[in-house]
């Protein structure tokens, strides 16, 4: 029964059931829940964090929804201001998950959806996002994604990934260089077509955004 199970999720994911227009659909639909998904806040500063969306219990090792009082806010006398100048994307042959020992991929652009939740957090601890950098006390940022592990069991309904990326930091005054690493947990997760997971591919790049926030409102 197991084998029959799993033969019919490759057949799924290969592409072999699914148009192409259902699954931009289903993506476009995950990308905008991203950012109204209803999930307690909790401090961005904790390590563990569990919450249930759908039905599913769902692990991370930062909080999905920093709370406002939570944040790390900017309290100098001037204001933080930021300039997001590059996101690099993962390779194509980088986006997918193994289910069995088998990679299938996925079509995602994870630079647009890491800008997009990161601006809106920076700004949410009150520092200001420039479109360009004119002052040489701005911040730059550049964050580069370097890999991505994603498994999914079929037999366990059960998902497990890893985001991986560079963070590059630099003013007149400071340079850092930082490796951002985060990871989520999905259980009783049911997948049957590309979009069951496409919701939690979306909020793991959220978590490296918030992660990436954080390190910016410590400098």
């Amino acid at each position: 029964m197991r084998a029959i199970l799993v033969l019919v999720l490759a057949m799924i994911l290969g592409g072999c059931a699914t148009s192409s227009s259902t699954t931009k659909v289903a993506a476009t639909k995950s990308y905008d829940t991203l950012f109204r998904i209803n999930t307690k806040c909790e401090p961005c500063s904790q390590k563990g964090y569990e919450t249930t969306i759908d039905g599913r219990t769902y692990r991370s090792d930062i909080a999905l929804n920093c709370c406002e009082n939570s944040r790390t806010i900017d309290t100098s006398a001037s204001l933080k201001k930021v300039y997001i100048h590059r996101v690099i994307d993962l390779a194509d042959s980088q986006k997918s998950v193994k289910v069995n020992g088998k990679s299938f991929k996925f079509d995602k652009n994870f630079a647009s959806i890491f800008y997009t939740a990161l601006t809106t957090e920076l700004e949410s601890r009150g520092i200001y996002v420039e479109n360009s950098s004119n002052s040489p006390y701005t911040y730059r940022v550049d964050f580069d994604f370097t890999d991505i592990k994603s498994v999914y069991s079929p037999g366990a309904s059960y998902l497990n990934s890893k985001l991986i990326g560079t963070l590059n930091i630099k003013n007149i005054n400071k340079k850092r260089t930082i490796l951002i690493t985060t990871t989520q947990s999905v259980s009783d997760l049911n997948a049957s077509d590309p979009a069951d997971f496409d919701l939690f591919m979306n909020l793991l790049i959220k978590q490296s955004a918030n992660k990436v926030a954080q390190e910016i409102s410590k400098l």
